[in-house]
């Protein structure tokens, strides 16, 4: 949006201080308002675009800052930010397919889960009662799943403990790998 406002602004005849005061006052992200309002004062100091821009990475990306370059040392700037919009929209619209992708697989296993739980906790209980007044040997399997739902009946807590430290484990790595 910053991208395809700024270029807008400045093809409309608009300076560079202009488009970018214009721009930090309709900013509603304060971080991004503000990195705006750096780089205008910067530019007002004398600082080419690329550089002031560059001042704030957490804002406007490497990849941003060198096309704005290029574009400054070409007399492009318009296509400069023209391809940084097309580019940032095409990643954006990347990131929601990949969330709404990811989202099938982990509300199946949160079904899932549940269904075992519930098996475990309500309907292996009761078949339990049925088998201990038949008095007959069971097999190894079925032994196995008794033992298992006895577990999560009696010490629950136990897999909640898990639970907890595999997230806490994991949370780390996530939030690593998403580059926060």
């Amino acid at each position: 949006v910053f991208c395809r406002q700024f270029i807008s602004m400045i093809n409309a005849g608009v300076t560079i201080v202009d488009a970018l005061g214009m721009l930090e006052e309709q900013t509603e992200n304060k971080t991004m308002a503000k990195a705006i309002g750096g780089a205008k004062a910067e530019i007002g100091k004398g600082e080419t675009l690329s550089n002031a821009l560059g001042l704030y990475p957490k804002v406007f990306p490497d990849v941003m800052v060198k096309m704005v370059a290029a574009g400054e040392a070409s007399g492009k700037l318009d296509v400069a930010f023209d391809r940084m919009a097309s580019h940032f929209e095409k990643s954006a619209k990347l990131k929601a397919i990949m969330k709404k992708a990811a989202m099938y697989p982990m509300m199946l296993g949160f079904v899932a889960v549940g269904v075992v739980i519930l098996m475990l906790t309500v309907v292996i209980p009761k078949y339990t009662e049925m088998f201990d007044s038949m008095d007959m040997k069971l097999p190894g399997l079925t032994l196995a799943v008794v033992a298992a739902s006895n577990f999560v009946m009696k010490r629950w807590y136990v897999l909640v403990a898990i639970v907890v430290v595999a997230v806490a484990g994991i949370a780390p790595l996530i939030i690593a790998l998403r580059g926060g």
